[in-house]
């Protein structure tokens, strides 16, 4: 029951934040974004622009990649988390906990400062709670988000997802 009440609470966040940022309605997905390294950034959100979802990116520079799915913020303060269904990170980005206390999947780099609980999510095994990427590259952390996208196609796997992310 609680379980309901949650995801209800966050699918309201959820359209609350793609409102405020007047976000493409067919895209059903809401993730955030917070790389430090802005050349990689900067061509990861090249590869981002053409994909069903919709994008916050929290960086102090607005890159010239513009399409009704982004939107740039200097700061993450007044977003509502909850609202949010993944975040792409590294390692210089040290609040991760916070997100995943709001069922936020995490893109995050494998050896991640949380590294010891953040597994890879295997759907064949309904194990893990987060998509990890290898090296430090757009195309990594690209494959990486893809791989997250693919799994929201299968809403019984999404959802033992989100629950794996809840048991952190």
């Amino acid at each position: 029951m609680i379980k309901n009440e949650v995801l209800n609470a966050k699918k309201q966040a959820n359209q609350r934040l793609a409102e405020k940022f007047n976000f493409p309605r067919k895209n059903k997905f809401l993730g955030m974004i917070v790389l430090s390294n802005e050349k990689v950034l900067e061509k990861f959100i090249s590869g981002i622009a053409s994909l069903w979802v919709n994008f916050i990116i929290i960086s102090d520079r607005e890159f010239s990649t513009k399409n009704e799915n982004i939107v740039y913020l200097k700061s993450k303060e007044g977003i509502e988390q909850e609202g949010l269904d993944f975040i792409v990170c590294d390692n210089d980005f040290t609040n991760l906990e916070k997100f995943l206390s709001k069922w936020v999947v995490p893109i995050a780099i494998k050896d991640s400062y949380l590294s010891s609980i953040l597994q890879e999510f295997n759907p064949m095994k309904s194990e893990g709670n987060a998509f990890l990427y290898d090296m430090y590259d757009e195309w990594s952390i690209f494959y990486a988000l893809i791989k997250y996208i693919e799994n929201t196609k299968f809403p019984f796997d999404n959802k033992v997802l989100v629950e794996n992310v809840f048991k952190i």
